[in-house]
């Protein structure tokens, strides 16, 4: 319950209802202030609130803090073994520039914190009521009192620097709701700034004349009061929620046309072709002469400026903006750290972005540009990079446009593909900078895709050369290589047999391509897109009909499971073999010696008995000795039933393993154990009945193994007694051969106890309670439960969850992917719904090697896609996924070939979202089509944001319930963002439409999480 008013007043006074503004609750001035209150200042308000209290007091908390990142929405927060509330509140209001007044106030009307003097533990994890749904815990990453002050400021800053990404957009009328029941109707609201929208964004309805007029009562049954609530207690506590702009930003003496910009109590003069770009601080202000007289002039205003923090940057005449990497970086774009005009921190608000420029630009027409003393060079391709010691460098995406005011510099040319911006064809070059044209066969292969476009007269400056072959084999002096759909593949020559016709190209070929890596210990081919899969290995090729089984073969071999594709008479040099796999038993021509194939290599085994008892047949299968000669043997040769494979001892009989109840019994058969692959291991089944003292032959007879010896057992009396009934494991004579002959037994041995498990039953794991909370969004880290239980086995492609269930994670190599929702899974084509649950140990491996899988933006081999439905989905160009500028994960090569990738859909440049409006894709962000945009009208498509419970009382705020809305657009406890991040984003399911499939003419409906990573541009009016 929050305090009455007249407990909570000190300097300021009581609110009256009538002063309630809808359309501006508080002036952006008020709550994008960072140096609202220091530290002291919290704490002193703090104090006054409460008298003593519990350890979770706001006035006696204290936590460890850490670290936080710099990003485009805070600066960075450096944490500390010993924060106090008072300090979270200041110092996170400080680096997202988020009022620490309105934070107090937001924590009162969610958890009654500030009032309160003995808060649990769990009003704490869910102080803003940030990432907690309804139906489950808050994520354990954003749940705990400083992820809940950190998010939520930040959030507040994500929905201002992307107004139209939400349902509540600044600066016009939206249709706002009085509750979540929508009977009870709604009024337009004209949305006079960011923090108000930012505050319906969170919090969705507005208060209606009874809420008002009973203002810290109950209204009636169409009442909220969540924002209402805030007003009041802001007002109460501290005054007006309004504010006047203490300076102009824009200033211009009284009868003159020069305008300055003022920066920290300096002027910058703005030159007439730069004031639109930096009008958008705020409207010109005139005053008095010698007001602006009186302060110093510093350099005149550019699009290359430094933030009064030190930050240089550089704006677009868009509204965008830059951070330049370093001032080497802001020189080579002619700028100067020491001279340029300054701008705040606050005025650098007004732009969106926060993007990282680097020395290399990809521009929206495919070039790829060096930006160095001033020039912009164009350049050929990552090859050329590599020659400056450049290739790590991601490019900038960066509009031709923004680059006009540089001179042309001198080309780079060096290995790469490339074409023309006037329509030219591509062209490869080779190491000495010769084009050579591509054959129509391999034109389609992503291998050619262009990489930089040029301009003609650098186009028409390369010397052309031979074209290229039409062959998917080729080699130079660096290797062979097989090019494929997904690039140039390096492969070993042996694999493919001294038949293959390897096209020799010119020097440098092969790396101006786009490499699919390398697959040099075999490879899986399929050879035209319908053709059948082979696994090419050992100078010859095995064809299958089966993608599964030609995967599982390849496993077996140490071979990747991709399967590249390439032309169809690509393997026609290379010999079909006899279809041998893993597990077969074989012998070489003119010769008894017996082998089962073992993936690459030959196990030796002694007899077809053997064979038999292991479940690996007794027909063996002749080979020829060019293929036995390509096959190394293992140094051991396979003599007994007893092995070891994974750790575990195992007995083999009648074509199963068993493992041995207890290491007495094991001790007790006095056998020697051999090893064998895990491979092999895994094509003999595991029983599930435990390896006893008792086996029976195929004619009837029980023997008893003891010590090393086989006891006949005389009469099923004796059998009986021993507890034979039910655990006699079938054997064969050539099994028993192993043992010595001990005594016939005619009566049970005097003490016999049959064998036991002496391996001790895992113990259960305690859950701990759930913290009840209310909105959802997923965690950048994961947090399982803490547990002595060692690390389970986990492989590439394992979905896993902790104890405590928080969250779901993909095993990508050595990397923890977390997966940002089911949602996503469902459309890269990942079935989480079994998740393999791991221990702390597992999550302790992989520490500081987690990243986010947020979206469905991912990378395979050297292409990118979207998941989309189910599969993944292919840019149309280079140039395309340029324009997109999202961030791809790149998944490890065995979990690739497990998605399906699209054989019939690309994605371009004109896309739309699930509730049909139509984008056009630039620069990073969705450019809605005039004429299809909606309205914030609310409707009955669910999204999740903070309404009112009827148990509530009115002065507290409710907690997270659903709302309407008439747009798919993500709500506070979603977290969406408009580019990826390694920060949390959204767990809960997306409220559109998730079955994105192509329109009826061809555009492709984007995810919402794809959606919510991309920024937002102006509308285009069509």
């Amino acid at each position: 319950m929050a305090p009455e008013p007249e407990e909570s007043i000190s300097a300021a006074q009581a609110a009256n209802g009538g002063d309630f503004a809808a359309g501006n609750i508080i002036s952006d001035e008020n709550f994008y202030d960072g140096g609202a209150m220091t530290e002291q200042e919290v704490y002193d308000f703090l104090l006054a609130r409460v008298s003593g209290g519990n350890e979770y007091a706001l006035r006696n908390y204290t936590q460890v803090t850490p670290d936080m990142p710099a990003d485009q929405y805070c600066q960075a927060y450096t944490g500390s073994a010993r924060d106090s509330a008072a300090a979270i509140i200041a110092k996170v209001g400080a680096a997202c520039n988020f009022s620490q007044k309105a934070m107090l106030v937001l924590l009162e009307k969610e958890q009654s914190l500030v009032s309160m003097s003995n808060p649990t533990p769990g009003r704490l994890a869910a102080a803003t009521g940030f990432g907690c749904p309804d139906t489950a815990p808050c994520d354990s990453s954003v749940g705990g009192f400083f992820y809940q002050i950190y998010y939520a400021a930040r959030q507040f800053q994500v929905y201002k620097a992307n107004p139209y990404s939400y349902n509540h957009v600044p600066f016009q009328t939206n249709n706002v709701l009085y509750n979540p029941n929508a009977s009870c109707g709604s009024s337009p609201v004209y949305i006079e700034n960011y923090a108000t929208a930012g505050l319906y964004n969170y919090t969705p309805y507005q208060p209606n004349q009874a809420a008002l007029n009973n203002l810290y009562g109950e209204g009636d049954g169409c009442s909220a009061y969540g924002n209402r609530n805030f007003w009041w207690m802001y007002t109460d506590w501290f005054g007006s929620t309004q504010a006047e702009v203490s300076q102009p930003q824009l200033v211009r003496a009284q009868g003159t046309s020069e305008v300055y910009l003022v920066a920290d109590n300096t002027r910058y003069y703005v030159p007439a072709e730069y004031f639109d770009t930096i009008s958008r601080v705020g409207d010109v202000r005139d005053v008095a002469p010698d007001v602006v007289a009186a302060m110093p002039e510093g350099a005149h205003v550019s699009p290359l400026m430094v933030t009064t923090a030190g930050q240089p940057v550089f704006l677009g005449d868009d509204g965008k903006y830059w951070n330049v990497a370093d001032c080497e970086v802001f020189a080579d774009f002619g700028g100067d750290c020491d001279g340029a005009a300054r701008i705040t921190p606050q005025q650098l608000e007004s732009f969106n972005g926060g993007w990282t420029l680097q020395p290399v630009v990809s521009t929206l027409d495919g070039k790829l540009l060096l930006i160095e003393d001033g020039t912009k060079r164009e350049i050929t391709g990552r090859a050329a990079l590599a020659q400056l010691d450049l290739d790590g460098i991601e490019p900038t995406i960066v509009a031709d446009r923004r680059l006009a005011y540089l001179a042309t510099g001198d080309p780079i040319i060096g290995a790469g593909v490339v074409k023309g911006d006037d329509g030219q064809p591509a062209l490869v070059l080779d190491a000495s900078g010769t084009g050579h044209a591509i054959p129509a066969e391999l034109s389609e292969f992503a291998a050619f895709t262009a990489m930089s476009s040029l301009s003609t007269p650098v186009y028409e400056s390369i010397p052309v050369g031979s074209a290229l072959p039409a062959t998917a084999l080729v080699a130079d002096a660096t290797g062979a290589y097989l090019l494929t759909d997904a690039g140039a593949l390096a492969v070993s020559r042996a694999h493919f047999g001294a038949g293959a016709e390897f096209a020799t190209v010119p020097d440098g070929v092969p790396a101006a391509l786009t490499s699919a890596g390398s697959s040099l210990g075999g490879t899986l081919v399929r050879a035209g897109a319908d053709g059948k899969i082979s696994l090419v290995y050992g100078g010859e090729r095995v064809e299958f009909d089966d993608q599964e089984k030609a995967e599982a073969e390849a496993s077996s071999r140490g071979v990747p499971t991709t399967v590249y594709t390439t032309t169809s008479t690509a393997l026609d040099s290379v010999p079909v073999g006899n279809g041998i796999t893993t597990g077969t038993l074989i012998k070489p021509q003119g010769s008894s010696d017996l082998y089962i194939l073992d993936g690459s290599y030959l196990q030796p085994i002694a007899s077809p008995e053997l064979a038999e008892a292991l479940g690996f047949g007794t027909k063996a299968v002749t080979i020829t000795t060019a293929s036995f000669d390509n096959l190394e043997q293992r140094s051991t040769t396979i003599t007994g039933t007893q092995f070891e494979c994974d750790g575990t001892t195992w007995f083999g009989t009648g074509g199963k393993r068993y493992a041995f109840t207890s290491e007495a019994l094991r001790t007790s058969f006095g056998l020697e154990s051999q090893t064998i692959s895990p491979e092999l291991c895994g094509l003999i089944p595991a029983s599930s009945t435990p390896m006893g003292d008792l086996v029976k032959t195929s004619g009837g007879a029980v023997y008893w193994i003891d010590g090393g010896l086989k006891h006949h057992i005389l009469g099923p009396g004796t059998v009986e007694a021993m507890g034979g009934t039910g655990r006699l494991i079938d054997t064969s004579d050539a099994v028993l051969a192993q043992f010595k002959d001990g005594p016939d037994l005619a009566e049970m041995p005097a003490g016999y106890e049959p064998p036991t498990s002496t391996t001790p039953a895992p113990e259960p794991t305690e859950t701990p309670a759930p913290t009840p909370t209310d909105t959802a969004t997923a965690t950048p880290e994961p947090t399982p439960t803490a547990t002595d239980e060692p690390a389970i086995p986990v492989a590439t492609g394992d979905v896993i969850t902790n104890r405590a269930g928080t969250g779901i994670w993909l095993v990508n190599g050595d990397r923890l992917l977390q997966i940002g929702s089911a949602q996503v899974a469902a459309d890269l084509g990942l079935d989480v719904s079994a998740p393999i649950v791991a221990p702390k140990a597992n999550f302790e491996e992989f520490a500081g090697r987690t990243a986010p899988l947020y979206n469905t933006a991912v990378r395979c081999g050297s292409t990118s896609y979207i998941g989309i439905g189910g599969e993944l989905v292919p840019y149309e160009s280079g140039a395309v996924e340029a324009a997109y500028a999202l961030d791809h994960v790149a998944l490890d090569e065995a979990i690739c070939s497990t998605l399906t990738i699209s054989a019939t859909e690309k994605i371009g440049l004109h896309v739309q979202t699930a509730d049909g409006s139509n984008y056009i894709v630039e620069n990073g962000a969705l450019r809605l089509m005039e004429s299809t945009q909606e309205t914030g009208t609310p409707t009955q498509d669910a999204t999740e944001e903070a309404t009112p419970d009827a148990s509530e009382s009115p002065t507290s705020t409710p907690t997270p319930e659903p709302t309407s809305t008439d747009t798919p657009a993500p709500t506070a406890s979603e977290t969406p963002e408009p580019t990826a991040t390694t920060e949390p984003t959204a767990t809960s399911e997306p409220t559109a439409t998730t079955e994105p499939v192509p329109t009826a003419d061809g555009t492709v409906i984007l995810p919402i999480e794809i959606v919510s990573a991309m920024g937002r541009g102006e509308p285009v009016a069509i």
